[in-house]
């Protein structure tokens, strides 16, 4: 008869945090020091924890439920809870610029350390492109001096971890049309018009 030992798996300490204002959500996800984030328009708060706990993720919860962050707790949390009070900043932040408005100045980001350069030129110009406008890939391409790179910088903005913070969905194809629905609907809060599925330039 053989005995194996079996290891039994730590229950992870909670670090991932819900934050809601007007129906949307934005979950917040904390390894170390580094958060990560994601705003889910459209999803239910069900479907929003299975996607954090089948990552792999931990969340917050208070009497057995999910810790919900709303927008009227920020004055105690401040006074509580530093993180959560940052955590509420960040998130309005998010859905304000969702909603067509404008990055709150006073958060601050860095790019992970291991970002190709060349992704953080794009990204650095696509941050320049005003709200209400639009550029194409390869007009980004031309501008941070690799001429005919359009499908780099479409490779480079797929891959971008600050999405809103930089506003890929202002980056569009040569023939004016958006690769998903979402960056239609951000566009046209912000101003810019569509006809027959192509931006109006």
């Amino acid at each position: 008869m053989t005995s194996q030992n079996k290891s039994i798996p730590r229950e992870r300490k909670p670090n991932a945090w819900i934050y809601e204002k007007d129906g949307l959500f934005v979950a917040f996800a904390l390894e170390g020091t580094t958060v990560t984030l994601s705003l889910y328009p459209r999803k239910n708060l069900e479907k929003i924890c299975h996607i954090l706990e089948r990552t792999g993720y931990s969340i917050v919860k208070q009497n057995g439920a999910p810790r919900i962050i709303r927008e009227n707790e920020v004055d105690r949390e401040s006074a509580t809870n530093s993180k959560e009070a940052f955590l509420i900043r960040v998130g309005k932040a998010l859905i304000n610029s969702f909603l067509g408005g404008d990055w709150d100045p006073g958060i601050k980001f860095i790019y992970p350390a291991d970002l190709p350069e060349f992704t953080k030129l794009v990204l650095e110009e696509t941050r320049k492109i005003p709200k209400g406008q639009v550029a194409t890939y390869g007009e980004i391409a031309e501008r941070i001096g690799s001429p005919g790179g359009a499908r780099a910088v479409g490779n480079a903005l797929g891959k971008c971890p600050l999405g809103l913070i930089v506003p890929c969905h202002r980056v569009v194809n040569s023939k004016g049309q958006v690769g998903f629905l979402l960056a239609r609907e951000i566009l046209e809060r912000e101003g810019v018009k569509f006809r027959r599925g192509r931006i109006i330039r």
